[in-house]
């Protein structure tokens, strides 16, 4: 009996026989079993994102033109005679490309390029210089000069040639940038704009724009210049018609004579090239 009088409350009891128990291991992954999972569910996904990405991007360009543009038409060697088919395909020569300017070859034909002809064309006339190495060009209605040449290259780079030209004939010449993929015959070289500002004898300063591009194949250099005033180019409207500084066209050199100049510099051709031709 407690102190309240009360007895203490009874429980049932529960009886565990007395035997031995084994407790099973725990299983672990092995290390080895783990990377070769992980190794392949990595490999799994670098294949599905392969496999989306090939799927999401666009087919490349079949036919890459220039310089790789169609060719000139075709003409059989030998006609049929008689109305009889020939006992074979008749042979195929390519015609002569079309050419509406004279085109400069040095004494040793390791390149070609056309160029303007001298003389009038309509209010502007032309004057070409010949040199061993190439030609002189320049336009009555444009301040400045073009030149169209070639040089040895000597083991130098495109870069070196060009750095060298523009020490060598405009020295002072402030560089201003880097002419893009820049090409010559349409081969890869390089290109740079610098401005340049000679002192004229009467103490008077004009500011000038160069232009050079070369590129170097089977080390020969092709080179193309264009020098002339800076012209800052705005687009031509009705109020403000074509004329000095303005253009349908504006050239980023912000070199007029530089606008006349690009399809002579894409005739260039080395010894072996098939000839290109600029037309009117």
């Amino acid at each position: 009996m407690t102190s309240q009088g009360l007895a203490d409350p009874a429980w049932p009891g529960y009886a565990v026989p007395s035997q031995s128990y084994t407790t099973p291991p725990v299983r672990h992954t092995s290390r080895r079993r783990m990377l070769v999972i992980l190794g392949i569910a990595v490999i799994a996904i670098a294949a599905l994102v392969s496999v989306v990405a090939w799927l999401l991007t666009p087919p490349p360009p079949l036919y890459k033109c220039p310089p790789n543009c169609g060719q000139p038409p075709t003409r059989p060697v030998s006609e049929p005679q008689g109305g009889q088919p020939p006992p074979q395909a008749p042979t195929v020569v390519a015609g002569p490309p079309v050419s509406t300017y004279p085109r400069f070859s040095p004494s040793d034909g390791g390149f070609s390029v056309q160029y303007p002809k001298s003389g009038g064309q309509g209010p502007i006339t032309v004057t070409d210089t010949l040199k061993p190495n190439g030609v002189e060009i320049k336009f009555s209605d444009l301040d400045g000069q073009a030149t169209l040449f070639g040089q040895p290259a000597n083991g130098q780079t495109a870069r070196d040639i060009a750095t060298g030209l523009i020490q060598r004939y405009y020295p002072g010449a402030q560089f201003n940038y880097e002419i893009t993929h820049a090409m010559v015959g349409y081969q890869p070289g390089y290109g740079e704009v610098d401005d340049y500002t000679p002192q004229a004898p009467t103490s008077s300063y004009t500011k000038m724009r160069v232009v050079v591009l070369v590129a170097v194949k089977n080390d020969l250099a092709l080179v193309a210049t264009a020098a002339g005033p800076y012209v800052a180019f705005q687009p031509s409207t009705k109020e403000n018609p074509r004329g000095p500084g303005v253009t349908d066209h504006p050239s980023g050199t912000s070199l007029a004579l530089a606008e006349r100049m690009g399809p002579f510099i894409n005739s260039f051709t080395w010894k072996g090239d098939p000839l290109r031709s600029v037309v009117k």
